[in-house]
Parts: structure tokens; C-alpha cells; sequence
């Protein structure tokens, strides 16, 4: 089948959806990896191989916040934040897509202050929980007003 996949269509199917989901778990790993370790080149491939999965640019941007860098962890959320919008232009729905991102940003900024705390972390942090609330109460926010 490698050799010749249009052998069995089927099978080339289910080998190329193989092959996605590989490429979606080595990236994710990375990510994590990076996270974890402070190294902000693996997230960066992580991105290079999904560029339109915006949890890796909410990893980017709480570990660049950790290392002090609060202008670059700006525009990686700003990139998320884009990327976002992108499905909610392309049908999602915003409250939806939003409480999803930004679960991803306290997640990641909670394993970054688990790593090396900080006042910006923590200010982070209780921002984004605030918006996680207003937004499981129903009410408008800025990105879904």
C-alpha cells in the first residue's frame, strides 16, 4: 500500500487520516514539551507544522509572558485571537469559541505560573477567569460583545 496507496482507496484513506492525526499528536507533544520546559522554539515548530491552531499560540504567549517578553505574548494572543475570529467568520459560534480560548489561555498561564510565578502571570490569570465568568453567565464581553 505504501508503495502504491491508489491500490485501495480505502485503505490510502485511512493511512493519509493516520497521518494526520500523527502529525496533530507530534505537534500537540511539542507544544507541550515546549511549555513544560520553557523552550519556546518547540512551540514555535509546533505552530510552523498547525499554523492555524491557535491553543499553540495561547502556549507561546503565556511562556513568552513567564520569560518577561509581555510585548511578544501580546501579539502571539492577538494572532490566537485572529485565528478565532477566522472560525467564528466561518460559522462558529463566538461565545463558544471564545470560553474554548480562553479555558486554553488560563490554562497554559496557570502552567507557566506553576514554572515561575509572577505578578503578571497571576494578573493574567484573574483577568482571564473574569471573562470565563462573564461569559458563563451570559454576559457580553469584549470579544463577543
Amino acid at each position: 500500500l505504501m508503495a502504491n496507496p491508489s491500490s485501495d482507496p480505502q485503505a490510502a484513506a485511512a493511512l493519509e487520516a493516520g497521518l494526520v492525526v500523527k502529525g496533530i499528536e507530534d505537534a500537540d507533544r511539542l507544544a507541550q514539551q515546549g511549555a513544560a520546559e520553557g523552550d519556546v522554539t518547540k512551540i514555535d515548530a509546533a505552530i510552523r507544522s498547525r499554523p492555524s491552531d491557535w491553543s499553540y499560540q495561547e502556549q507561546k504567549a503565556a511562556l513568552l509572558l513567564a520569560q518577561g517578553n509581555s510585548a511578544a505574548a501580546q501579539s502571539a494572543n492577538e494572532k490566537s485571537e485572529s485565528l478565532v475570529r477566522d472560525r467564528i467568520q466561518a460559522g462558529g459560534d463566538c461565545r463558544t469559541l471564545a470560553r474554548n480560548m480562553f479555558t486554553h489561555r488560563l490554562n497554559a498561564l496557570q502552567t507557566q505560573a506553576g514554572r515561575a510565578p509572577s505578578a503578571e502571570l497571576t494578573e493574567q490569570i484573574n483577568q482571564t477567569r473574569a471573562v470565563l465568568g462573564q461569559l458563563s453567565a451570559g454576559q457580553p464581553v469584549a470579544f463577543c460583545p
